[in-house]
């Protein structure tokens, strides 16, 4: 079985480091000073309504329901597995099935319209979309689960959904960001290029049919193939990130189940 760990700091996921390394952070996504600005998330009443919480805690009553620790990590290696197929597939040309599929000459798309982000925007947009269900409702599951294990992991999960709420808005907020981030990532790469073009040949691409054009932009090394390749990375990190919640409940049982 394929083991899960959540061991990974806010500070350290792949997510900022992959913001950093395309030089394209900034300040949301800033390493420092990362427990003064979530704390400065959470209000005064988002704090009172936390302070309650723990005071129910103190008279919960549990409900002993446990779940097998394999089923609730299947679960999230399915959903897991689901997600990351979705981004490889949307972003590789000439895939049928994918249900986000790439913007191509061969759907009747000018190149005009190909070197803008819109299209890429929407794809990316679609795939935070289909991580917010699909891990919301993996959360719920997990959460639901742990809580039935002991007293000690049903207190968990009330405060991972209390904490859930709380920061929900604020952490789509700053999800957000990141496809005007890429944006600019894009708009850098296709105006190298055209540096680069005007260079060498600028009459090099006028008597090429648009076809053949984009089939050279696509390839690993063309600026579209490096972005795309770029793009996937930042889903792929994000989903990273998104998991962590989850992954921070699957572990709080697996540590639990080491004790006995």
């Amino acid at each position: 079985m394929t083991q899960i760990s959540p061991k990974v700091a806010l500070h350290g996921t792949r997510l900022v480091h992959f913001l950093s390394d395309l030089a394209i952070e900034d300040s949301a996504f800033s390493r420092k000073n990362f427990a003064e600005r979530l704390g400065r998330l959470i209000d005064f009443s988002d704090s009172m309504k936390l302070s309650e919480i723990h005071e129910k805690l103190d008279k919960w009553t549990f409900e002993p329901a446990p779940t097998p620790v394999e089923t609730l990590r299947e679960d999230v290696i399915r959903v897991r597995m689901l997600l990351v197929q979705s981004i490889v597939t949307s972003l590789v040309p000439a895939v049928e099935f994918a249900h986000m599929k790439l913007p191509s000459v061969n759907a009747g798309l000018t190149l005009d319209k190909l070197v803008t982000f819109d299209p890429y925007h929407r794809i990316y947009a679609s795939h935070q979309r289909e991580f917010e269900y699909k891990i919301k409702g993996l959360q719920l599951r997990v959460r639901d689960a742990v809580s039935g294990v002991s007293p000690d992991l049903a207190k968990l999960a009330a405060l991972d959904e209390a904490v859930r709420d709380i920061l929900s808005a604020h952490t789509l907020k700053y999800l957000a960001v990141i496809p005007r981030l890429l944006g600019k990532r894009f708009d850098y790469l296709l105006q190298e290029y055209k540096s680069l073009q005007d260079e060498s040949d600028p009459q090099s691409n006028d008597s090429q049919p648009d076809e053949e054009i984009m089939k050279m932009w696509i390839q690993p090394n063309g600026w579209l193939g490096k972005f795309l390749g770029e793009m996937q990375g930042l889903l792929l990190a994000e989903l990273e990130l998104r998991l962590l919640p989850v992954l921070g409940l699957i572990e709080a049982v697996n540590e639990q189940a080491g004790k006995k």
